[in-house]
């Protein structure tokens, strides 16, 4: 007995998952929801032949992956298939398109809302209704829909549900019964590109439709209400969720003096690298610093410290400081393609680990050396300006504002492939190497190829960005040049992704001939995995090296929560990035820093591990520590995005401008006060955040 494969929304339940359920009870509460039906998960079960198998996590991937692929090849039943096709016309004749939502188990629920996990796909014809459905179906397959479940302890993926509904179109407005943060509040929150705060007892039609919203969903702590104003007609209800609230964060605490020990004795002056390892590395990623500095190929020592990154200048740098700087944009683009022929020679190994390591050193050693160079060619513009009389500052973000394209960077491959100028296998191919972090532990979009696809079925609906403005005639060449810069420092990007990438596959290639869990292989020593004894002497070894595995990831969580400093060695060092009012501990309203591009509202989406591989929801204000090229996937849709470090010449609002949203840097510490779902506005031309209790009271 599978139970019903198609019920009308009126009617669905839980085995439509959450929110299918959620839509049936505002439907029974006598609320206005765009008529729909659902599929439920039995549906699913009997196109893909899915059985829920009890297998522990080491065989999730593997199952997933099945799942998927059923989900999109498997033949639909011909009687499902045009029931669901009949459901559609008939909706169609209501006027519109149609809208196909994921609905699953882990989906608006009280303790987790898994908001922009799903896909939602609009504007579908009735006939292309099960094109949709696959495409859902797959998305909720995914090992990022796995790592959100798992949070709640949840060891499996239940087979997913889909919601079909008339699409509704017109003036869309996000309301939160609640302030998140504040359960017992007499607040309600109105916004989309900009917020207001009323009183619950607002008489305004959309704030009663909210609250009756909150109460057919039975949330007495809040609830997060999409609604939609049909052009000329009422509003409708077409999502409502309870809403989750975040417990206050705790300050971190600052690292036993140990730890910083060694790096006070050497006498250097040492920069913690926030702007690309903001969080502790692995034990593979540590052992590859230690590689490099060992082998003195950088002109820059490197440490690490309860698992962060620390950088201090190489007295002895030799030729890789002293190259001369590029004087024309042909010149760098040479030197990038010499430094990319010679990685791609010594990355032609195989995945035996110590031949991996030595053309992992080869290639870094090559790559190492466009650093001073890609530095130099964006200085030239900046002198220029500063010696025209523009201040430093100044003279950065009209640098940034004149070179704002980077073909080779991952959002334009994403863009291209959304418009159709090169196809999704090119897409892969190019963007295969990278991860959404610099560890090898983060695995990568050749792994996860879901999130390519989804991040191309987002950019679809991204506006075409602004042309490139002219270069004034007076600094042709000095724009040139720093454009050239600003593409080869992602072409360089791409190189040190492919050499981590060469050292992954080595890694799970070596656990899988070891029979290690290949999640492990990434916090263990080399050397020990070298020494691993012969097959049949193993034993106990296995899960010796387990247990090792687990104390390490146990140390790095452990290290995470201390505030380490930015400066070591420097007793005049301050903390960079933070405005007057944001030191001491306190928790402002409005925080400062750097930026560009315009002005945008949205609820806090704090994203502080960069090798995290969910979607954030759309709308959201990103606070990052900083912005990694393969992030890209992650902000498609964002509304703003706010980094800790970096400059305006940075990754973090490079990748703004070409999203086509604001972007504020340099704002230390701000991640550590946010709570996420707390609304923030970001004013990019001002280079400010604004917090709530700043924000307009109606």
């Amino acid at each position: 007995m599978t139970g019903p494969l198609v019920v009308d929304l009126a009617h669905a339940s839980a085995d439509a998952g959450g929110k299918a359920a959620g839509l049936a009870r505002l439907w029974a509460a006598g609320l206005p929801v765009p008529p729909g039906f659902a599929l439920t998960s039995a549906a699913f079960r009997v196109v893909t032949g899915a059985r829920a198998t009890g297998a522990g996590l080491d065989a999730l991937g593997e199952r997933l992956a099945a799942w998927a692929h059923a989900a999109e090849s498997h033949p639909i039943p011909p009687a499902l298939e045009a029931d669901v096709v009949a459901r559609s016309r008939a909706l169609a004749v209501l006027g519109g398109s149609l809208i196909v939502r994921s609905s699953m188990a882990i989906e608006d629920g009280v303790t987790r809302a898994a908001p922009g996990v799903g896909r939602s796909i609009d504007a579908v014809a009735p006939d292309d209704v099960w094109t949709a459905i696959r495409a859902v179906w797959v998305a909720s397959l995914t090992p990022m829909v796995a790592a959100y479940a798992r949070r709640d302890g949840v060891d499996d993926v239940p087979a997913p549900g889909v919601v079909v509904q008339r699409a509704i179109t017109g003036e869309r407005l996000t309301v939160y019964t609640r302030p998140p943060g504040r359960a017992e509040a007499d607040e309600v929150w109105l916004g989309h590109a900009t917020r207001s705060i009323t009183r619950r007892d607002d008489p305004r039609p959309e704030v009663t439709l909210a609250l009756a919203a909150e109460r057919a969903i039975a949330a007495p702590r809040g609830a997060d209400v999409e609604l939609v104003r049909e052009e000329g007609g009422a509003w409708f209800v077409v999502q409502a969720r309870p809403l989750v609230h975040p417990a206050p964060r705790p300050r971190r605490a600052a690292p036993p003096s140990i730890v910083l020990a060694p790096l006070r004795a050497s006498g250097r002056r040492w920069r913690r690298d926030v702007t690309h390892n903001p969080a502790p590395l692995s034990t593979a990623q540590t052992e590859l610093c230690n590689l490099v500095e060992r082998a003195g190929v950088a002109p820059f020592h490197l440490a690490v410290v309860a698992g962060f990154l620390y950088d201090a200048p190489r007295d002895d740098a030799g030729e890789v400081a002293s190259a001369p700087a590029p004087r024309t944009a042909d010149e760098l683009d040479a030197r990038v393609a010499a430094a990319a022929a010679a990685v791609d020679e010594a990355l032609a190994v195989t995945d035996e680990l110590d031949r991996a390591l030595v053309g992992y050193l080869t290639a870094y050693a090559a790559i190492v050396r466009l650093a001073p160079a890609i530095a130099a060619a964006r200085a030239v513009l900046v002198d220029r300006l500063v010696a025209a009389g523009a201040t430093r500052r100044e003279a950065v973000a009209r640098a940034a504002e004149l070179a704002p394209r980077r073909p080779s960077s991952l959002v334009s491959m994403v863009a291209a492939a959304a418009r159709g100028e090169i196809d999704h296998a090119t897409l892969h191919a190019r963007a295969g190497h990278f991860a959404p972090a610099w560890d090898v532990a983060s695995p990568t979009f050749a792994e996860t190829p879901a999130l390519l696809d989804d991040a191309i079925a987002r950019a679809r609906a991204r506006p075409a960005p602004p042309p490139e403005p002219d270069a004034p005639r007076e600094l042709a060449d000095e724009v040139a040049l720093a454009r050239a810069a600003a593409d080869a420092a992602e072409r360089d990007d791409a190189l040190f992704a492919h050499a981590q990438a060469t050292v992954r596959r080595a890694l799970l290639a070596t656990a899988a001939r070891l029979g290690l869990p290949p999640e492990d292989v990434f916090w263990l020593p080399f050397d020990e995995l070298r020494s691993a004894p012969a097959e049949g002497a193993r034993g106990g070894w296995t899960a010796a090296m387990a247990a090792r595995a687990s104390a390490a990831r146990a140390a790095a969580a452990r290290s995470a929560g201390w505030d380490m400093p930015l400066v070591v060695g420097d007793p005049f060092a301050l903390s960079e990035g933070q405005s007057p009012e944001s030191k001491g501990g306190m928790h402002p309203s409005t925080w400062r820093g750097d930026g560009l591009g315009g002005r945008a509202a949205g609820p806090a989406a704090r994203l502080e591990a960069l090798g995290a591989t969910a979607r954030l929801p759309r709308g959201a204000v990103v606070v990052t520590p900083a912005v990694t090229p393969a992030m890209a996937l992650m902000l498609e849709g964002v509304a703003a995005i706010v980094c800790e470090h970096g400059s305006l010449l940075d990754h973090g609002p490079a990748m703004a401008r070409e999203l086509g949203v604001p972007c504020v840097v340099g704002c230390a510490g701000f991640a550590d006060t946010v709570i996420d779902g707390e609304w923030l506005e970001v004013d990019g031309d001002a280079g400010t955040v604004r917090r709530a209790p700043e924000l307009e009271r109606i």
